[in-house]
């Protein structure tokens, strides 16, 4: 399995189908010059193995997509799991010219595809028509999910939670803090907690300093955190299953996402409500409207995102993602 960032979920995954591990040292990034992607693509190309029968990539299928039109891995069948936003920015112009043209061609030497959910076989059945597809779901690690279900979130207090990155239009994390500025409005009580190894000044930039808005930033314990929120809220840009979300849902928080969420599916069927398009107006509202349901509907709906967040527990998932490998495997 080739790894491009090794998230522990998708290492465990490559483990399970006993994939041998191999390791991108010199990454490509979205925010450097194409002449330096180029470059580093390159590089980590020349030293890919060529003696494999298949290759597992972790979304970055283009390395031995590219070692392939150079005359390497001819006879090795590349799957691409696709785990993280890279269909949808070539579909929605965040990559574009030439690098859109290179990466939409380098997709054609994809053998197979392991998506993340409904979401994930959605967006890349808009650029790969006809290969094989299998979908998988990520999981809550054993250790932390424990942790989560015994969470007390506090639901009589009127606190949002966002965990978020630098890369804050890929989270939603600039739609977050407009609807919550908006909510504050009517009601300043309203508060957006925002979780995650975030440059501080990132945010004080979207929000211009504004009382609803507060920075966590990173906390050792993630469990403690969400329970001193009432709601979730992740109004991301193609985020194919971001386990942030199962997180909250385990901890009894109700989910706020996008219909540019993978995590959607499973959010509709706690509220239907609670899927939503980007618009911090429409997102405001439905945040309102939260907080003025009675105690025991918010209570019936923590209950609920409890429940549904009980699927995605890694013993399930690991299992499901061995099958639906070999199965993927046999077709191709």
């Amino acid at each position: 399995m080739l790894y491009n960032g090794a998230h522990p979920v998708h290492k465990k995954f490559g483990d399970s189908v006993d994939a041998e591990p191999f390791y991108i040292i010199d990454r490509m990034a979205k925010e450097q010059h194409f002449i330096s992607k180029s470059m580093k693509l390159v590089k980590s190309v020349i030293s890919l193995p060529g003696n494999f029968d298949f290759v597992l990539t972790e979304s970055c299928y283009y390395y031995p997509a590219f070692k392939k039109r150079l005359g390497g891995m001819k006879k090795t069948k590349i799957i691409n799991f696709s785990c993280g936003p890279l269909f949808y920015h070539l579909l929605s112009g965040r990559i574009k010219e030439m690098e859109k043209n290179i990466l939409t061609d380098l997709a054609k030497e994809i053998d197979g595809h392991l998506v993340l959910g409904k979401y994930g076989e959605e967006t890349v059945r808009k650029i790969e028509k006809e290969k094989p597809l299998r979908i998988v779901y990520p999981f809550i690690a054993n250790n932390i999910y424990e942790k989560l279900i015994t969470a007390k979130p506090d639901l009589n207090s009127k606190n949002i939670a966002i965990i978020a990155t630098n890369d804050y239009r890929y989270k939603g994390l600039d739609i977050a803090i407009d609807s919550v500025k908006k909510a504050w409005e009517e009601d300043k009580n309203v508060r957006l907690n925002v979780i995650g190894n975030i440059d501080k000044k990132i945010i004080e930039r979207l929000h211009g300093c504004h009382p609803a808005i507060n920075h966590v930033g990173f906390v050792p314990s993630i469990v403690e955190t969400l329970a001193k929120n009432a709601l979730y809220l992740h109004p991301a840009r193609g985020d194919t299953f971001p386990v942030s979300v199962l997180e909250a849902m385990a901890a009894g928080l109700p989910s706020i996402v996008s219909d540019e969420t993978g995590t959607k599916e499973a959010v509709e069927k706690v509220m239907e409500d609670f899927v939503i398009e980007r618009n911090p107006a429409l997102i405001s509202k439905r945040i309102l409207n939260y907080f003025n349901m009675p105690d025991k509907d918010r209570k019936a709906l923590s209950e609920r995102a409890r429940k549904e967040a009980d699927f995605f527990t890694e013993e399930k998932m690991l299992k499901l993602f061995a099958g639906k490998f070999n199965s993927l495997i046999k077709e191709m």
